[in-house]
């Protein structure tokens, strides 16, 4: 194959992407090598096979004959094909590091600017430009760790200049400085604890070297005693990650309402971690208390996280969210939405994975499970060697509820196959807990929910049910349960 990771890479690039990035080729400024001409005309061809690494014409003695067919060709040496499709890739890191700094592009030209009148000494040029610079800055609406940053390096190359020009002014400056990379650092650090908190509680992992509660009391207390509450961000992270150690409704909508309140003040990628671990709330706050009323709550939040554009990724849709919205429709019975929803989010539009057909069956599988269409959700099921273990685990656990709505005689083996099947798959114990647990739950209502119904069990089993929510399909066992025992 030829070059893998640059195959990879350009694969995923949208086609403005691909088009901004023959322009940034055609650049004589970036592309200056010798070889600059071999380097556009390898781009265009990958493109023109898109890209795919399982192309034929993208095998590497393929590619080798077309650019040089009069060279030997030797599999055990370096060949130019070889230092061409290096030196692409390594252009097309450049031109991702250029885009990335396109968000920040007008300070960082003024800051650039800043140290050459620094750098030969012009104090009425430096001067001006830092004036500049500090009057962008306040009147941009964003209060996040990005703006104190900003607030930093302007104080800092201000200090780097009274270092070649001492004045009386220069212990001022370093105060100033001192305190915005203070501010800077406080955000940075709450929102990393914040996001890292949200995701232990997300994929139920352990994540201690990068929050533990004694490293977020002492920031906490470092915020009271420089009296930084009054930075909303920073109120806001704090309670965030406070939220999770009691979660209640009350202080998760107070969390909603004080974020409303600011979110004119945070940057958009910030303000969709927000919300992300928002919406990570909820769902976790709703399966401790399977109140259907959340599920609504969590549902419509995704609705107008969807049109608020926060759930895309260069105009395409995560699997998870793809998922969570498509389960969250079908447990409302919301049955024209979803099938209306799987029309306008087809596989092409789905991200995170390679295998975007096989995850959109996955989905409409659970459709047909919903409507009781149990032939369909079986055929529509097709396992590949998912990214993400748990979407052939959750195909297993599909068959198993198709099995025991029909009463096939597979099931116990269903369950079986899908128990050796979690003991060789690389999970978490936590992960691995959630799945046994259902496999173990759904064995004792296949025992005491036959035709000689134990009313006694079943009902322990309810209650089990209802207290422990580390465990898959919940709501399906917890239904099927109340069944066996002639309840609504």
């Amino acid at each position: 194959m030829l070059h893998k990771k640059l195959l990879e890479v350009l694969a995923l690039f949208t086609d403005n992407q691909r088009n901004e990035l023959r322009l940034f080729l055609l650049s004589p400024y970036f592309n200056r090598s010798n070889n600059s001409q071999k380097i556009i005309d390898l781009y265009d061809y990958i493109l023109e096979r898109d890209s795919q690494p399982d192309h034929p014409e993208l095998d590497k003695q393929f590619v080798f004959f077309q650019f040089y067919p009069t060279l030997p060709y030797h599999k055990s040496k370096k060949l130019p094909i070889d230092n061409i499709s290096s030196s692409l890739f390594g252009l097309v890191q450049i031109f991702l590091g250029q885009v990335h700094s396109e968000s920040n592009k007008e300070f960082i030209a003024g800051l650039a600017l800043a140290k050459v009148y620094r750098a030969h000494n012009f104090p009425k040029r430096f001067y001006n430009t830092i004036s500049h610079l500090r009057k962008n800055e306040n009147t941009s609406n964003f209060r996040h760790s990005q703006y104190y940053y900003n607030q930093f390096l302007i104080e800092d190359e201000v200090g780097n200049f009274m270092g070649l020009n001492k004045t009386s002014e220069d212990d001022i400056n370093r105060a100033a400085r001192n305190l915005k990379f203070e501010i800077f650092y406080l955000i940075h650090k709450l929102e990393e604890m914040f996001l890292t908190v949200a995701q232990m509680q997300s994929i139920r992992t352990d994540l201690s070297p990068l929050y533990n509660e004694e490293k977020f009391y002492y920031l906490v207390k470092t915020v009271k005693e420089e009296d930084r509450l009054n930075i909303p961000i920073i109120d806001l992270y704090i309670k965030g990650v406070q939220l999770f150690s009691n979660l209640n409704k009350t202080d998760l909508e107070g969390f909603k309402q004080q974020l409303d309140s600011i979110s004119s003040q945070i940057p958009d990628q910030n303000l969709k971690n927000i919300k992300t671990v928002y919406r990570i709330a909820l769902t976790k706050l709703y399966f401790q208390k399977l109140d259907k009323s959340l599920a609504a709550t969590i549902f419509q939040t995704y609705q107008d996280h969807l049109s608020e554009g926060l759930l895309y990724v260069e105009n395409k849709i995560p699997i998870h969210a793809f998922k969570n919205m498509a389960i969250l429709g079908l447990k409302l019975k919301n049955y024209s939405w979803v099938e209306n929803f799987f029309n306008e989010f087809t596989p092409e539009k789905l991200c995170g994975t390679k295998y975007p057909y096989e995850v959109h069956a996955l989905r409409k599988a659970d459709f047909y499970f919903y409507k009781k269409e149990y032939d369909a959700a079986l055929s529509t099921v097709t396992y590949r060697p998912f990214e993400n273990p748990h979407n052939n685990i959750y195909a297993d656990a599909l068959h198993v509820k198709v099995y025991y709505e029909t009463q096939d005689d597979l099931l116990e083996y269903r369950l079986k196959s899908m128990d050796q099947k979690i003991r060789r798959t690389n999970l978490s114990d936590v992960a691995k807990n959630r799945l046994y647990n259902f496999i173990k739950k759904t064995d004792k209502l296949i025992k005491y929910g036959g035709l000689a119904k134990d009313h006694k069990k079943l009902s322990k089993l309810k209650e089990e049910l209802i207290s422990m929510p580390d465990i898959i399909e919940r709501e399906w066992l917890l239904e099927k349960t109340m069944e066996a025992l002639g309840e609504e």
